[in-house]
């Protein structure tokens, strides 16, 4: 079912600069009447794996164009993958052409109350497999700074809502950010003004439509 997908690439920016940094690689059904979300959760471990290879490939032969400029790449995974040792092993081919960023939608306080969790985590980071906590809310950033720190995980993005809600509210997002602002990335930067309030708030890094 795998190949019913297409995929495309979404830079994530280094903010002060405007350096692409890394790509986050995407899959979107072919047929736009599907859900997406529905067919991913619907995905068995195999068929995940048998997408995660294929965006792999594809991401290598980028890579092999221009090593430099496709050095990194993001990318969704169930929290199963995170689990089994075997993952480093079917990667093994890739991982050391270019950077490997595994991202999980999971609460941090998972982590906390799950240690072989904790181990499998810390065990890919030290393999160079870094793993992201994505769509995280400004509730979770002490427990996040506190993986980050025990290299547990290696960062965080930030939500897209919360970004935008700061935004409206005007809030002091260097003030909440504070201690992980150099492993966050921002979600949902989508015009100028979007942009120029995360420079104000020291925002490092970020992904959005704005760079479509």
């Amino acid at each position: 079912r795998t190949s019913e997908f297409k995929m495309k690439l979404e830079p994530i920016i280094n903010i002060p600069t405007g350096e692409v940094l890394a790509f986050e690689v995407l899959s979107r059904a072919k047929d736009v009447t599907l859900n997406n979300e529905i067919f991913f959760k619907f995905l068995t471990t195999d068929e995940h794996l048998q997408l995660l290879q294929r965006q792999m490939e594809r991401f290598q032969k980028l890579n092999e164009q221009d090593e430099n400029y496709f050095s990194s790449m993001f990318v969704n995974v169930p929290i199963e993958f995170i689990y089994d040792e075997k993952i480093i092993y079917e990667l093994y081919p890739f991982f050391h052409k270019f950077k490997i960023n595994f991202e999980v939608e999971c609460n941090s306080g998972i982590f906390f109350r799950d240690r072989i969790l904790w181990e499998r985590s810390s065990k890919l980071l030290s393999k160079g497999i870094n793993v992201w906590l994505d769509d995280v809310s400004e509730d979770e950033f002490t427990s996040a700074e506190e993986l980050i720190n025990n290299k547990v995980i290696y960062g965080v993005k930030l939500d897209k809502y919360s970004f935008w809600d700061s935004y409206e509210n005007n809030a002091n997002l260097y003030g909440i950010i504070g201690g992980i602002r150099d492993k966050m990335i921002v979600e949902g930067i989508e015009t100028i003004d979007h942009l120029v309030y995360a420079k104000n708030q020291s925002v490092i890094f970020g992904q959005g439509y704005l760079w479509k």
